[in-house]
């Protein structure tokens, strides 16, 4: 597939399609587990787009590179296994791997993988293992940078599907007590505000 997006003549391409053409082929890299090119390519687009759509995407895959080569490397390449299969749309067995990954252990991948796979599920609207999946990233993951997100995500449980109001406002009062991510932190108040009104 990469030799075929190398042999796109992109002078006639406009540029959202020229930046979808190189956030594909870092994408090919990484699930061919050939990281060094793939963060090269994320590290091109975010360099000569900065303002791309996919921007963010490229900072967190080269994050997640730089982070996991080494040691780490099975988990990086479980992980990019599991990646592949989300982008094949294999939802099933993309949650088998995530899943597998969140249960080895303790590092920084098995704590992306447990958020992953709690966003699925939540996604699918299979809410007791999204909850499942974020109570167990507050718990086994505490420190991660996923904690706030996934002490949003109980709350939202809590709030539109578990109709459990009480416990929502706990779980949007925490992340005003432990976290001081400005969009959540914002994004807690305003949800206590709907319940007390």
């Amino acid at each position: 597939a990469d030799s075929l997006y190398l042999a796109v003549n992109t002078n006639r391409l406009e540029r959202a399609e020229k930046e979808e053409l190189v956030f594909k082929r870092a994408q090919i890299k990484f699930f061919q587990k050939e990281y060094d090119q793939a963060k090269g390519l994320y590290q091109h687009l975010s360099g000569i787009y900065p303002r791309s759509l996919y921007v963010n995407d490229c900072l967190r895959k080269i994050l997640i590179i730089d982070e996991n080569q080494g040691m780490a490397i099975l988990d990086l390449n479980f992980y990019s296994q599991a990646e592949r299969t989300v982008w094949q749309n294999k939802i099933d067995s993309a949650l088998a791997r995530l899943v597998e990954l969140s249960e080895r252990g303790n590092s920084n991948l098995a704590a992306l993988a447990t958020f992953e796979a709690g966003k699925i599920y939540y996604d699918r609207g299979d809410y007791e293992k999204s909850f499942e999946m974020f109570t167990r990233m507050l718990e086994s993951f505490e420190e991660s940078f996923y904690s706030a997100e996934s002490q949003r995500y109980i709350g939202d449980l809590y709030f539109y599907h578990f109709d459990n109001k009480q416990k929502a406002a706990e779980a949007y009062r925490l992340i005003l007590e432990n976290y001081p991510n400005r969009v959540l932190y914002e994004y807690a108040r305003r949800q206590l505000r709907k319940l007390e009104s």
